[in-house]
């Protein structure tokens, strides 16, 4: 990629950032933001709690739900072989 190419693109890429940026900010303004915050035990999920909290978060709510786990949901699961015997 060309000097000028990478700079047009480095430009274009911080407008975006400002635009949305912006719009967050909009939001907070008005009526505030949903954020989901996933944590794989007790203790992290205690320090995202009170992370949130340190940083103004309201209406703070734990949902515990099961995700199932399958092959195709693991990074890179392409480059790992399927055992035989199973589809």
């Amino acid at each position: 990629m060309s000097p000028g190419r990478a700079l047009l693109r480095r430009r274009v890429f911080r407008l975006l950032e400002i635009k949305q940026d912006r719009e967050i900010d909009r939001q907070l303004a008005e009526r505030g933001v949903v954020l989901w915050v996933r944590v794989r035990s007790a203790e992290t999920e205690q320090k995202a709690q009170e992370m949130l909290q340190a940083n103004g978060a309201r209406d703070i709510r734990i949902q515990e739900i099961e995700i199932e786990k399958r092959l195709q949901d693991i990074p890179l699961h392409s480059w790992f072989e399927e055992p035989l015997g199973r589809p």
